[in-house]
């Protein structure tokens, strides 16, 4: 089963509350890297990939290390 948009758009918003509770030195930085990765994944196709890039944001997020 391929992710949904809706899930793409949680794990978005997830990654982005976390950025918001970073110091602010490593707040921006986060959020601007946060955003160009989902920018450029935009335009994937390939399911696979996708289910891919989910997986490693959701890790990203479950170890709360993003950088």
């Amino acid at each position: 089963m391929s992710p949904s948009p809706r899930a793409a758009l949680g794990l978005y918003r997830s990654l982005l509350r976390y950025a918001r509770s970073l110091e602010l030195s490593d707040r921006d930085y986060v959020q601007q890297r946060i955003r160009k990765e989902f920018e450029l994944s935009r335009r994937i196709a390939d399911q696979e990939e996708i289910a891919r890039k989910m997986r490693k944001g959701q890790a990203l997020l479950e170890r709360r290390s993003l950088v």
